[in-house]
């Protein structure tokens, strides 16, 4: 990198240069980058697969699939309105669920995932119209869990039973696998609550916390994440 900048080139090019690293080691080469970019006020081209790391690292973000740019704004603009579901599923975890427009004005989009209509503010729809097969996608940290039906049921938003079929204790997070009969498998990830494997729980989320998605069919099960029986 030394022999890089010595030159004081316009841009540098960066090819995952820390996919060999242990992860405290590649955090603290991670800010190392940052503050160097910032010294040398030099831009540096970062390409990697790893999405932490383009979260960590980066001022704006290009998203590319099969050679096409689907995406460029910020961190935040790309991790909280992705365009497709594509960049959504890309930056950061995501859950998908199938549902069907029922209604569209010009402020709201009614869908039904298979547990009833719920209003969803129009600019996170994009140009679905009625009748259209939708991905409906909420980050896991954005998913509600509890252990009654009153307790997770909110107005406007969408809610399910189901059970909860792993954990992972994360620090500041435990990340719950929840098995429902409407959505297949679903992921929270949730503070201050803790759950047991098999216990039934309900799974909701706010209508302002989705984005939605046209599709061509329904999901298969396998995307869906279904039990194997």
């Amino acid at each position: 990198l030394a022999r890089a900048l010595v030159n004081e080139p316009s841009l540098v090019l960066f090819d995952e240069p820390l996919s060999s690293l242990d992860r405290k080691l590649r955090q603290h080469m991670q800010r190392e980058l940052q503050r160097i970019q910032a010294e040398t006020d030099t831009t540096f081209l970062y390409v990697t697969h790893d999405q932490e790391v383009a979260l960590a690292v980066s001022d704006r973000l290009v998203v590319l699939d099969d050679g096409e740019i689907q995406q460029v704004g910020t961190v935040e603009e790309l991790y909280e309105t992705p365009e497709s579901r594509f960049v959504a599923d890309f930056i950061g975890d995501v859950n998908t669920v199938d549902g069907h427009v029922a209604a569209v004005d010009e402020d709201h989009v009614v869908v039904d995932a298979g547990t009833g209509p719920v209003s969803v503010p129009r600019e996170a729809a994009g140009d679905v119209a009625a009748d259209d097969l939708v991905d409906v996608c909420v980050r896991p940290f954005r998913v509600r869990l509890a252990d009654d039906e009153d307790a997770g049921a909110h107005d406007g938003s969408f809610t399910a039973t189901g059970v909860v079929r792993s954990r992972s204790y994360q620090g500041s997070d435990s990340v719950y696998d929840v098995d429902t009969d409407e959505w297949g498998r679903v992921s929270a990830a949730v503070r201050s609550a803790s759950f047991d494997v098999d216990e039934s729980v309900t799974v909701g989320w706010d209508a302002d916390h989705v984005h939605l998605y046209r599709r061509e069919a329904p999901r298969t099960p396998d995307e869906r994440g279904d039990p194997i029986t």
